[in-house]
């Protein structure tokens, strides 16, 4: 049996500078949404208390601010980025 000496393996950095950049626009995008959309969904909570219930607002919030974040915030983003 032949024996080879081990290849030293190249150190990958734990975090790339593209891993970085998406990690900050992401929160950049997300985080003003999570404290904003709550605050424009509390007249429809009020006038519906049914709406209110722990859970349903928490599902009503997220599906707000998800199709926010994918189809208008981020593909601005991406061409402001990448002009």
């Amino acid at each position: 049996m032949r024996r080879t000496s081990p290849v030293p393996r190249q150190q990958v950095p734990l975090l790339l500078p593209g891993d970085c950049a998406a990690w900050l626009v992401t929160t950049a995008v997300i985080w003003p949404l999570t404290m904003l959309v709550p605050l424009l969904w509390l007249l429809l909570f009020a006038l519906l208390p049914a709406l209110d219930t722990w859970g349903i607002r928490h599902g009503l919030v997220a599906a707000t601010i998800v199709p926010l974040v994918t189809y208008l915030f981020m593909p601005l983003v991406a061409s402001w980025m990448f002009r």
